[in-house]
């Protein structure tokens, strides 16, 4: 059997606190299941492989961002004015969690390093607002940037939300 020359790769005590089978026997079973239950999304089986892949993602997320650098060592430094006109004109003001985020995403903008940064939040939370500040921030060095969405619905309404803003900055926006 091929799958025995595999080795394990997690270390020992992960496998026992999570009751996990042996990576070449999880493989086995939801190749070759001897039951239904192997294969349900409860599964020991699948839920040992769920982990591995997710750790292994974690993994070559982790060592894309510490070797992964622009190919010609720019940054995009900008002087945040067209971010504080739009700020002026918002009909509220950013939380301390989104300033923070906006911090972040500005910084690494001016590194020299690509930015990997995932956006996260809650329906609502004021995450256009932030990538909005992120954009602004990256035409405002020379650049054009891209905002994408998963659905044309979706596109739509924040084809609207930037328009109704970025008009008043004079930037053009296209869906």
């Amino acid at each position: 059997n091929l799958l025995d020359c595999l080795p394990e790769w997690q270390d020992k005590d992960v496998v026992e606190k999570f009751k996990f089978p042996k990576f070449n026997e999880a493989l086995e079973r939801i190749h070759n299941p001897k039951s239904a239950e192997d294969i349900t999304h409860d599964s020991n089986f699948i839920r040992r492989l769920a982990y591995d892949e997710m750790l292994a993602m974690q993994l070559a997320l982790r060592v894309a961002k510490v070797n992964v650098t622009n190919d010609d060592n720019s940054s995009l430094v900008a002087k945040n004015i067209l971010a504080e006109k739009l700020l002026r004109i918002l009909p509220f003001e950013l939380t301390k969690a989104q300033t923070e985020a906006v911090l972040q995403i500005q910084n690494d903008l001016i590194s020299k390093k690509k930015m990997t940064r995932l956006l996260q939040g809650d329906v609502g939370c004021g995450k256009t607002i932030v990538a909005a500040l992120a954009i602004l921030h990256v035409i405002e060095a020379g650049k054009q940037a891209a905002f994408m969405v998963p659905t044309g619905v979706l596109a739509k309404q924040h084809e609207s939300f930037f328009n109704e803003y970025f008009s008043q900055l004079n930037i053009e926006t296209a869906i």
